[in-house]
């Protein structure tokens, strides 16, 4: 599961790298898709670990700038509890790469 981890934060760094080097027009076209991939590694989330009393079930709309510290944080949470299963592990991968594809 060591090499999950590591796939998802190597996925996580390079959207962040890619969203930090985005001007304004195509970060906030982007805001949306990354909103989207947060909220689903967020559901993932509820289904790990047992203090999910302790986060927020819905994730708010914040600016375009903010999009990229909202994923981390949400993607870190993941990281942080205690995946069930390998194809958790998948579905946040593949919902990152998936993102990183469909950026500018």
């Amino acid at each position: 599961m060591e090499n999950f981890r590591d796939d998802i934060a190597r996925e996580l760094d390079r959207i962040t790298t890619r969203l930090t080097g985005l001007n304004a027009e195509r970060l906030e076209n982007s805001a949306p898709l990354v909103h989207g991939c947060a909220a689903k590694i967020l559901s993932v989330t509820h289904g790990a670990g047992e203090d999910n009393e302790k986060r927020p079930t819905e994730l708010p709309i914040v600016g375009p700038s903010a999009t990229a510290a909202q994923l981390t944080v949400v993607t870190r949470d993941y990281l942080d509890s205690t995946p069930s299963s390998i194809q958790e592990f998948q579905v946040v991968l593949d919902a990152l790469a998936q993102l990183r594809r469909e950026l500018p």
